[in-house]
């Protein structure tokens, strides 16, 4: 896949299923960061499995039409031998996932993201990879200045779980959590949970802060360096929108 950039345009977008090997000893995503650093490229990698040798042998045996029952002698030289290469280039796991690949317009890529999602998604993403494309786009031109003079609203997917322990008032629990895309279940503080709420599209994000600081009884810088950073991790990740 390093070639990749060759055919692609200035801002051209590649959307791939791929496989990874992971060395024993080595992490996976040190594997593919690396890939990504070499490609030239903004990069995206979603792992949606991890899987050992065996898994993944008896995975392509069976994709190929090869069972015990059908052939127990040739599907056993050839899942030996799956296993043999694989132990020969010390490989101790395989990955399986989703990989977002964009030449530059122009400069260095700005984009470097690899991460793990696993559970249940939405079976079409497309919208959900440029929708993320172009809010990292629009974040990376926003300084927490730039940021503060901004409105933001709740996507219209989003929904606010609390969990109490009986008889307590506060929750030990927030998650905010997605209905679709990737839906993801983000975990997050007080602070954060009240400027989600009062993210309705009216106010800019240093009003909510301000007077979300008021209202917690502490400094407004204090409270911008706890929320910002998470809420540009929400608006990149969809479940904020910038207006």
């Amino acid at each position: 896949m390093l070639g990749v950039g060759r055919v692609l345009a200035p801002g051209g977008v590649a959307q791939l299923l791929a496989n990874w090997e992971v060395p024993a000893g080595v992490r996976w995503a040190e594997t593919v960061g690396d890939w990504l650093d070499r490609s030239g490229l903004d990069g995206w990698v979603v792992q949606r499995d991890l899987v050992d040798p065996a898994q993944y042998a008896e995975l392509w045996l069976r994709d190929g039409g090869s069972t015990r029952d059908r052939d127990p002698g040739a599907w056993q030289s050839a899942y030996r031998a799956w296993l043999a290469d694989f132990a020969a280039r010390k490989v101790e796991a395989i990955g399986m996932g989703l990989v977002t690949l964009r030449r530059p317009v122009e400069g260095r890529p700005t984009l470097h993201r690899v991460e793990e999602i696993t559970g249940t998604h939405d079976e079409r993403l497309g919208g959900v990879i440029a929708a993320v494309l172009a809010a990292h786009d629009e974040l990376a031109r926003l300084d927490d200045d730039g940021l503060a003079g901004r409105r933001l609203q709740v996507a219209p997917d989003v929904t606010e779980e609390r969990h109490l322990v009986p008889g307590e008032t506060d929750p030990r629990v927030v998650l905010l959590r997605q209905g679709s895309g990737y839906r993801r279940a983000v975990q997050v503080g007080t602070a954060v949970a009240g400027f989600v709420g009062a993210c309705d599209g009216e106010l800019s994000v240093g009003t909510l802060v301000t007077a979300l600081a008021a209202v917690l009884g502490r400094g407004a810088d204090e409270v911008a360096t706890e929320v910002l950073p998470i809420a540009r991790d929400l608006v990149r990740d969809g479940l904020l929108q910038l207006l």
